[in-house]
């Protein structure tokens, strides 16, 4: 289909895109759930790589203080893993932020108690995103043929936070089905959006 405007994709690059964002996402979380089987603390877990980056080329903070090599999520000695960007999938209407971390990179961070466990859980996500490719994951994950995704306002603690005892919040609309994706908006009026699992780390 013609695109439309800045905003607008066909739906099948749409759902093409969520496919491989919940690919990668299943990747990681199977990667991080191996990691602590083999006896990874989840403040151990380092996302260390020099692919995810802010808007101003700054890494986003991706190493806890506990971290160790052998709990490395992306070294070619642990998981075999690669970082993975989709800045193809950016909303193109959004004004970035220079503090941001760029759309489509990923961050990890850690969110409260409050998703139904006792424990932090760590949260792997990307943000920014064209909000046709988050309404196409939200209908794959649903699988139902929704219209709009959830509004879900949130915060994200910094990486490092999570061993001091502060972490972001999530509400639970936004978590959908066992594998707990979260598909979401901030606010009903933001021209972005994000999509990313919640490992219950314990």
């Amino acid at each position: 289909s013609t695109r439309t405007s800045g905003e607008t994709i066909s739906k099948d690059k749409a759902k093409l895109a969520a496919t491989e964002i919940l690919s990668h996402l299943d990747a990681v979380k199977i990667a991080i759930k191996q990691l602590i089987i083999d006896g990874c603390d989840e403040t151990q877990l380092d996302f260390t790589n020099s692919v995810y980056v802010r808007n101003n080329g700054a890494a986003v903070e991706t190493t806890p203080p506990s971290a160790t090599a052998k709990c490395s999520v992306y070294a070619a000695t642990g998981t075999k893993i690669s970082p993975v960007t989709f800045e193809n999938y950016r909303s193109t209407t959004h004004v970035p932020v220079a503090t941001d971390f760029k759309a489509g990179h990923f961050a990890a961070r850690f969110m409260d108690g409050s998703l139904g466990s006792t424990e932090n859980d760590l949260g792997y996500y990307t943000s920014f995103l064209n909000l046709s490719v988050c309404l196409e994951a939200y209908n794959l994950i649903t699988g139902q043929s929704n219209t709009s995704i959830p509004v879900d306002g949130f915060t994200l603690g910094g990486f490092n936070s999570y061993t001091t005892g502060a972490a972001g919040s999530l509400n639970k609309v936004s978590l959908i089905g066992e594998n707990n994706y979260f598909v979401s908006k901030y606010n009903s009026g933001d021209d972005y959006c994000q999509i990313g699992v919640i490992v219950r780390a314990r």
